[in-house]
């Protein structure tokens, strides 16, 4: 049987490594392509990594997403990996808004024009399902925050009740 540290230098799992270290957040069959490894066998070489603690994946919609290194202590390394490597420039905007707390009617107008509020509502529900954004309802209005930067117990809307 092979020693870790033999096992982590495989040629393969060092080209698994490279490829993920260029392009972090990686889907499966994409890393499969620019490796070139039959999917069979770089389950098994990823699976490996995994055990090792030299790559982490994190679920993202459908796909897992696979990351060079040791997966982060805490949610915020987590979702900020996800934020990077796997949102498209419309989701990353609106978490850019929701740094601070935003109104779900301005985040609304941002958008008007560019795509219809059903769109825009429905990321905004797939990105809190995520746990990329958190909601609260204060009155008649919605409010979105990242949870990062605006935990429950500091944010200004902690008395509301958290959805």
């Amino acid at each position: 049987m092979m020693g870790a540290k033999r096992a982590g230098a495989h040629p393969r799992r060092e080209q698994i490594l490279a490829v993920l270290r260029e392009s972090p957040g990686m889907g499966f069959r994409e890393l499969a392509r620019r490796t070139g490894i039959a999917h069979g066998t770089l389950s098994h070489h990823v699976s490996i990594l995994h055990r090792q603690g030299r790559v982490w994946t994190t679920r993202h919609s459908p796909r897992c997403l696979h990351y060079p290194g040791p997966r982060p202590s805490d949610g915020a390394g987590v979702r900020d990996a996800v934020v990077e490597h796997a949102l498209d420039d419309v989701d990353r905007e609106i978490v850019a808004l929701a740094s601070e707390p935003v109104k779900q009617k301005d985040v609304l107008e941002r958008f008007e024009g560019r795509m219809p509020p059903s769109t825009v509502q429905a990321r905004l529900y797939a990105l809190r399902r995520r746990g990329l954004l958190m909601e609260s309802r204060a009155g008649r209005y919605v409010y979105y925050w990242t949870p990062v930067r605006h935990p429950a117990a500091s944010s200004p809307l902690a008395a509301t009740v958290e959805t």
